[in-house]
């Protein structure tokens, strides 16, 4: 089975930010795996935060038994922001710098393992090359509980008090079928794929659905924005970059544009007689 890498960062075009709060790491040696982490914007330095938490998550990955991580979701999670949180003072940042979501895909031999801690979206390419399944999840107020919360005085309890006690709505499709749901931002956020029925696994931030026509004055559904940007013409080399520069040139011909930073990353899988990792 082959299993190659690739992602695209790009930032906000309308307004136009000079600076990009989203961040990507991929990898592709012994254990594959996809990094985004999206900044908030009304905490401070978080274009630098989002890089410290994703370096933290790499190092994890690379230190931590993979068996743990499906069984371990908050434990994971305070270890990779405790890490980064270690880093801060070096800076002398504040901590909420660190206020960011974190998504993680791993690669646990038969299955991929997505754990999302904050918004965005966890999307699949089945073998088929359909785009079959979308989790989409968001938050009240648009107050994600970010890891750095573990480390600061808004603790559980007060977030419950401000935002509500089930805070997460999260939208899952498959095949067309559409189910919502809100729940607790406690709840376990972790989703697993199959591999064998999987072309390409991707991961990205919110700011996919915040595509804009600027003609018409309408918002772009991010499942059409989804399937745009998965309707792959080679899975070879720069598989993701290619397309998602295309869709967003022709996007632009179209005054459409993202108001948001947009992090994508992805792990594309293939059958061959000899089993092997590229990048």
């Amino acid at each position: 089975m082959k299993i190659s890498s690739d992602w695209f960062l790009t930032n906000a075009k309308k307004p136009n930010k000079m600076m990009c709060e989203d961040y990507v790491i991929v990898g592709c040696d012994s254990t594959p795996y996809l990094i985004i982490t999206d900044g908030c914007s009304s905490s401070s330095f978080v274009d630098i935060g989002a890089r410290i938490l994703a370096h933290s998550a790499k190092s994890i990955i690379e230190n931590y038994r993979l068996c743990d991580w499906t069984t371990n979701y908050h434990t994971i999670g305070k270890e990779i922001i405790k890490q980064a949180a270690s880093v801060v003072p070096i800076f002398n940042l504040p901590i909420e710098c660190l206020d960011s979501t974190l998504i993680i895909a791993i690669d646990f031999s038969e299955k991929i393992g997505v754990l999302r801690y904050g918004d965005g979206f966890i999307f699949r390419v089945n073998k088929n090359n359909e785009l079959d399944t979308i989790f989409s999840c968001s938050f009240k107020e648009n107050a994600p509980y970010y890891l750095s919360y573990y480390l600061s005085n808004i603790n559980s309890n007060k977030y419950k008090n401000l935002v509500g006690e089930k805070a997460r709505h999260e939208t899952i499709i498959k095949n067309n079928d559409i189910s919502e749901i809100d729940v607790s931002h406690e709840k376990h956020d972790i989703v697993f794929f199959d591999k064998k029925e999987t072309s390409c696994l991707l991961i990205s931030t919110d700011g996919i659905d915040s595509l804009f026509d600027f003609n018409n004055l309408k918002k772009i559904n991010y499942f059409d924005v989804l399937t745009e940007l998965t309707s792959f013409k080679s899975k070879d080399g720069a598989f993701l970059k290619r397309r998602c520069k295309r869709a967003f040139e022709d996007y632009a011909k179209n005054n459409i544009y993202n108001t948001d930073d947009v992090a994508i990353a992805a792990l594309m899988i293939e059958e061959e007689d000899d089993v092997g990792i590229f990048c």
